[in-house]
């Protein structure tokens, strides 16, 4: 299944998987504006030093490539809702998706694709607005792949180490518990 990648998710898998954007198997995308915020943005450029190495992989979509078929009628939707203060049902609080995100959600609903992600407020937004349930952890991907063989567990374990000093989002128990059943391995991230 296709699926839309954020910034922190690549981050998290692309060491794993650096050919995660070049080939059909992954069925993986991800948007120009995460590519260059990886690149660009200085938070990044500290906490991942090693992101340069992994610029030629990074193949995002054009804005071209991703204004297609319902894309922008999903995206007026979403502004028009975050315009007119959606509550977030869980927290009380109105919700405030930046522009990125809202793309990541409409790329997701016009290709009926899934989005990786670790960000709840857009997770809870997808849910609450759209009734969208198809979202996949950084971890859920990683058992994808090693499902389908196209990453060996030694692929996983130091990048798994590196996600908790870095203080990355921490992943579901259910992926977890899958990844554990999966490789006979005791998971070491967070």
């Amino acid at each position: 299944m296709l699926t839309i990648c954020d910034t922190c998710s690549t981050m998290m898998v692309i060491r794993i998987a650096p050919q995660m954007y070049t080939g059909e198997p992954y069925e993986c995308e991800t948007l120009i504006e995460i590519r260059h915020e990886i690149l660009r943005t200085q938070k990044f450029k500290e906490k991942y030093p090693w992101r340069k190495e992994f610029k030629d992989k990074i193949h995002a979509l054009s804005d071209t490539q991703v204004n297609t078929g319902g894309f922008k009628n999903y995206l007026d939707v979403m502004q028009i809702l975050l315009k007119n203060i959606t509550i977030d049902e869980a927290t009380g609080k109105a919700f405030n998706l930046s522009q990125v995100d809202q793309k990541i959600l409409a790329r997701a609903l016009d290709k009926q694709a899934a989005i990786c992600t670790g960000d709840k407020g857009l997770i809870r937004f997808a849910k609450q607005e759209f009734e969208f349930t198809n979202i996949i952890s950084s971890l859920g991907l990683v058992n994808i792949w090693l499902r389908k063989g196209l990453i060996q567990l030694n692929d996983v374990r130091l990048v798994f180490d590196d996600w908790k000093k870095l203080g990355e989002a921490s992943q579901p128990q259910e992926d977890i518990k899958a990844f554990e059943k999966l490789t006979r391995m005791k998971y070491s991230g967070v």
